[in-house]
């Protein structure tokens, strides 16, 4: 098994070395500290190359809230009624 460094795993999915570092500090992509870099073992890259770019459609669009979730009351907060004089 071939050992990666961070900037090296970067490179390969196509990403910035900072963001493989973000996943690594979310617990998303195992790695481990040699030193001052994290190494990541070349197996492991496939753990995140399935993810899907960008952000999850909106759920609205797609049709998967229900019914009392698609229109809640509205609230107005903050605003009177005007007196009547």
């Amino acid at each position: 098994m071939k050992l990666l460094t961070a900037k090296q795993a970067a490179q390969i999915l196509g990403v910035d070395s900072s963001r493989v570092r973000v996943l690594i500090r979310e617990g998303r992509f195992p790695a481990q500290k040699v030193g001052r870099d994290w190494v990541i073992l070349e197996p492991d890259l496939e753990l995140v190359r399935v993810r899907k770019p960008g952000r999850p459609k909106n759920q609205k669009k797609q049709g998967l809230l229900c019914d009392s979730m698609k229109h809640p009351k509205k609230r107005q907060i903050g605003r009177r009624k005007r007196k009547s004089s």
